[in-house]
């Protein structure tokens, strides 16, 4: 982050960062009454983590080979 580029890059992930998890926790406040922004990124790794679950739990139906399954979720086993 020496450069004025880099400094500008790394703004702008946080801008869309912040701006993606404001718009995701006024998606979800229709239904709840407070939720804040750690709530937010704690709901999305709970889904995004089941979602890794039910792929892996497919893939054992399919019989992939377990060291398979790390490289096509792009992990380290």
């Amino acid at each position: 982050m020496l450069s004025f580029e880099g400094i500008q890059r790394y703004w702008a992930i946080q801008y869309l960062t912040q701006n993606f998890l404001e718009s995701q926790r006024q998606d979800w406040l229709k239904n709840e009454k407070h939720l804040t922004l750690g709530d937010v990124v704690y709901r999305i790794r709970q889904e995004y983590f089941g979602q890794v679950i039910v792929y892996v739990y497919q893939q054992a139906l399919e019989k992939t080979p377990l060291f398979d399954i790390p490289r096509h979720l792009k992990i380290t086993a």
